[in-house]
């Protein structure tokens, strides 16, 4: 099976971990094997930059 990109896959298609996508052209309304992707939960941090009470001014 060709791999598809991913402007090419179906929707609901793209959001599933499984292998069988089909084409966005197809018209799926459900899936019986659809498994979601888990959530990518990670945040990202900025550091804030606080005065350091060592150094001198």
């Amino acid at each position: 099976m060709k791999k598809m990109k991913e402007a090419d896959m179906n929707r609901l298609c793209r959001t599933c971990r499984r292998k069988c996508k089909q084409q966005a052209s197809a018209l799926i309304a459900s899936c019986p094997q659809y498994s979601p992707l888990p959530l990518d939960l990670r945040t990202t941090w900025k550091q804030l930059e606080l005065p350091l009470w060592g150094k001198s001014r």
